[in-house]
């Protein structure tokens, strides 16, 4: 029982971590299009 919730909360971090990830990379994408435009 403890372990199959360590590994539900370790789950709920690592999508959380991909959520946030995944976000900042399209932040950084967007940004570099921008910088791109303005050279």
């Amino acid at each position: 029982m403890i372990l199959t919730r360590n590994y539900k909360g370790l789950g709920n971090l690592l999508s959380l971590y991909y959520l946030i990830m995944s976000y900042m990379l399209k932040y950084i994408d967007l940004n570099l299009k921008y910088l791109e435009v303005m050279i």
